[in-house]
């Protein structure tokens, strides 16, 4: 979904580039973040706390399936940014920058892996978490070399992606509490019918409360645009 809504952006930071007004592209580029961030940051919240349920719709029951995906989850955010990142990249055809982040990040991916597998059998945890982290940290200093890059060499600030995420922790972290408290206290048997249940109300719940806080403190505005949050209001005919 997120993939989708930034890749409409991306046309945009090619004709600003070739214009050489790196400050639209700037601007292009922490917007596509920005939408990434406040799209999927909820979505894998939910999906951290919910794999049981997600995962046995589809597989049903599995020793290790919930607990991969739920980490797996988190993961995604990163890969995500490292998209949009390198689709920026490609637009500019900085095609070497774009073989460089990757060849590093797959590179630390594989020499982690191993070691950190037994780091984590040694310390009593999941191996497979091990493999998770280690995918997560290749895209994150993949992202970190292109962020370095991008403002070294182009005098990019990354203020506005900042302050939307400040904005979005908040908001995850009252869709998240009230979750994570019932079920501690609510346990059933997974079956697709309760999973189905279970997911429909959190998820329900956690877009209501997710869209009015983000709506609330600015959040929605900042990285859509007024028109474009008070059009889809008015079609809903929240707003007048």
């Amino acid at each position: 979904i997120s993939i989708a809504l930034t890749t409409n952006i991306i046309p945009h930071v090619t004709s600003s580039y070739i214009k050489k007004d790196y400050s639209a592209v700037q601007a292009r580029i922490n917007q596509a973040l920005s939408t990434m961030l406040i799209i999927t940051l909820p979505m894998a919240s939910l999906l951290f706390m919910l794999s049981n349920e997600a995962y046995y719709i589809f597989y049903e029951t599995s020793k290790y399936g919930a607990l991969i995906l739920k980490f797996s989850a988190i993961s995604h955010i990163f890969f995500g940014l490292w998209t949009v990142l390198n689709s920026s990249l490609q637009s500019m055809k900085k095609f070497k920058l774009i073989y460089l982040n990757a060849i590093i990040g797959l590179g630390t991916n594989a020499a982690l892996d191993i070691p950190m597998i037994l780091l984590f059998k040694h310390l009593g945890l999941p191996p497979y978490v091990a493999t998770v982290i280690c995918t997560a940290l290749g895209y994150i200093i993949s992202i970190s070399i292109v962020l370095i890059y991008l403002k070294k060499n182009m005098n990019f600030k990354y203020t506005d992606t900042l302050n939307t995420l400040k904005k979005l922790i908040l908001p995850t972290i009252v869709l998240l509490v009230p979750i994570i408290i019932s079920k501690h206290f609510i346990h059933f048997e997974y079956t697709r019918v309760t999973s189905i249940i279970s997911l429909f109300i959190y998820g329900m719940y956690g877009v209501i409360v997710y869209l009015l806080i983000t709506y609330k403190n600015g959040a929605l505005y900042s990285v859509f645009g007024e028109e474009f949050v008070n059009n889809i209001l008015k079609k809903l005919h929240l707003i007048k």
